[in-house]
């Protein structure tokens, strides 16, 4: 199968998409072609079956990250794929045209859709915004592609409540890299720590909420403990000063996933303090995913799919939003629970990233290309 795919999210950009688009196609192209299309010079990690491309002018969509803020932009620049597309149409030869993200990154592709007959799937990684002028724009596009793979099953619910049928939609999370995750892990967990160690994972901006993170952790009365902020973003200057008196709090900036599976296989804990932030909030998130992979306990908070993907965790490692007082109560707890009850947080933390495997995740993605493609009569 040939897949048409389109992500303004790419490495070296860091989220979550990003990893999702990267894996998704690296095993999609091992059955099949992937020629895929983002905003960045770097087209790395090319071979005959995965073909990277960018547009036109890709330094203006970059610049200043207005690729992920900017809606006229994000626009623009689906706009110039599609014609480099239309130039390159006899190359490209397609079977599928699958998106990422939103309403605004499948805007022009539905025409287009159309015009070649080529089925249009759409990936929604986040909560939708839930305001009125979104609503009565995002009910006309959705309905207008062939079918919607969501990460979580609110975002479903949410796409329901818009009046898409559900026939059209598909749960299927993010997925993990297991066995890279393993390999690093088994080379790097022997290795002694020293003390405790809290890290947590994902890009500095308000919907994560690292600051709340940092107050809780100011409130633990503990000896002998870290908390390590891996990532980088817009808040990354906001949060450094309100973390400024507490040695114990180290920022890394962003890194290399095995960089990061290094200091998950030292660490003790993985907290998440991510919010509901105007409409927008977790999916499944791959950080999230990969600390699972790593075996490691989690406390998070309740923020969109989280719960869902962690519906075998007790409740009580499950906070509520914005409470840095619960979030630190739950750390404390944790760290004076006996090694047995750890070690059952551990395991249930493997059993469920043994689902999460990208192998399993592409199948599942290549099953609903074949229900658009051969429809059951």
């Amino acid at each position: 199968m040939k897949i048409l795919r389109i992500s303004r999210s790419y490495p070296p950009n860091f989220d979550g998409t990003a990893f999702h688009v990267y894996e998704l196609s690296k095993c999609q192209a091992v059955k099949g072609s992937v020629f895929l299309y983002q905003p960045h010079k770097e087209n790395i990690h090319q071979s005959n079956s995965f073909n990277i491309y960018s547009p036109p002018f890709c330094d203006v969509f970059i610049k200043h990250n207005k690729i992920y803020k900017s809606k006229v932009i994000i626009l623009i620049f689906h706009f110039f794929v599609m014609i480099d597309v239309i130039l390159k149409r006899k190359k490209l030869k397609f079977d599928i045209i699958h998106c990422h993200n939103d309403i605004f990154d499948v805007f022009w592709w539905i025409p287009f859709s159309w015009w070649t007959k080529v089925p249009l799937i759409l990936t929604v990684h986040a909560g939708l915004n839930q305001s009125k002028l979104y609503t009565m724009i995002a009910r006309r596009i959705f309905a207008n592609v062939d079918r919607i793979i969501c990460v979580s099953k609110k975002i479903e619910d949410e796409l329901v409540n818009l009046g898409i049928h559900k026939s059209k939609i598909f749960v299927i999370s993010s997925g993990i890299d297991l066995e890279g995750i393993k390999l690093v892990i088994d080379e790097f967990s022997h290795q002694p720590a020293k003390g405790k160690k809290v890290v947590t994972v994902g890009r500095l901006d308000p919907m994560k909420n690292f600051g709340c993170l940092i107050d809780a952790f100011k409130q633990l009365d503990l000896h002998d403990i870290s908390l390590t902020i891996i990532g980088d973003g817009m808040e990354r200057e906001i949060l450094q000063q309100q973390a400024k008196d507490d040695p114990r709090i180290i920022f890394t900036g962003a890194m290399s996933r095995e960089e990061i599976y290094r200091h998950l296989a030292r660490s003790d804990l993985f907290v998440m303090s991510s919010i509901k932030l105007g409409g927008q909030e977790e999916g499944t998130p791959t950080a999230m995913m990969e600390a699972l992979g790593a075996g490691l306990p989690i406390i998070t908070t309740n923020s969109g799919g989280i719960a869902e993907l962690l519906k075998e965790y007790p409740l009580k490692w499950i906070v509520p939003q914005n409470d840095s007082k619960k979030l630190a109560e739950a750390m404390v707890e944790f760290f004076h629970l006996p090694d047995f009850e750890k070690d059952q947080l551990k395991k249930i933390s493997r059993q469920i990233a043994q689902k999460k495997d990208w192998s399993i995740i592409a199948e599942k993605v290549g099953e609903v290309y074949k229900d658009v493609l051969f429809p059951s009569h």
